[in-house]
């Protein structure tokens, strides 16, 4: 079930056309296109991305329900929020951050995790987690997204390929695929900032 002839061999017939549409690793292809992408203002403070600063061009749409990407955080920090860049179908979405259980895919303890609604227009989108989280440099996690099916892809035109997962059910996991260039955004505080914090708390207590 993990292997390129499964990704190149799911099919999913389109009853209204009457057609043969396939599915890569969860997605539907759509035509050639681009956008540029906007600026806004900035959430909590920015880690790290995948891809934010490349051309958003929507590899497809998409077709399962989940997606799982593993994560290793390259600094130590309380992992507050992330925003893929969505868009082309409003609705309800659900992002999660998990521990690693040693499967290689987004099964493990579900260590924190938001839901909300995600509109038609594309932009940023994304919401804080409940809780915050401290993640370590160097070790494993999992973001699950839960999306919108028939929304247009988070994907730029250009950039680093980052491997996923995908579900129909957010239960059975595939993959992993490596051909998307996936776009994320990742806020939170870092280490040094919770410490400082932290001593300040405690410094406090005793005046």
């Amino acid at each position: 079930m993990r292997s390129l002839a499964l990704f190149l061999a799911v099919l999913l017939i389109v009853v209204p056309g009457l057609a043969l549409a396939l599915t890569v690793g969860g997605a539907e292809p759509a035509s050639p296109g681009g956008e540029a992408i906007p600026t806004d203002a900035p959430r909590e403070e920015y880690i790290e991305g995948w891809n934010d600063g490349q051309p958003y061009e929507p590899w497809g749409q998409y077709a399962a329900e989940c997606f799982g990407f593993a994560y290793v955080p390259s600094t130590s920090f309380a992992f507050e929020r992330i925003e893929f860049y969505a868009g082309g179908v409003g609705g309800s979405v659900a992002v999660s951050l998990l521990e690693d259980d040693g499967s290689g895919a987004p099964t493990g303890p579900v260590l924190a995790t938001v839901s909300y609604t995600e509109s038609a227009t594309h932009g940023w989108q994304g919401e804080n987690l409940v809780p915050a989280v401290y993640v370590t440099e160097g070790t494993l996690y999992y973001i699950k997204y839960q999306v919108v099916v028939g929304a247009d892809m988070a994907t730029a035109a250009s950039g680093v390929i980052i491997p996923h997962d995908w579900s129909f059910d957010c239960v059975t996991w595939d993959g992993p695929g490596s051909y998307f260039r996936w776009m994320a955004r990742i806020y939170g505080s870092p280490q040094t900032s919770i410490e400082s914090m932290t001593w300040s708390t405690i410094k406090g207590l005793f005046r």
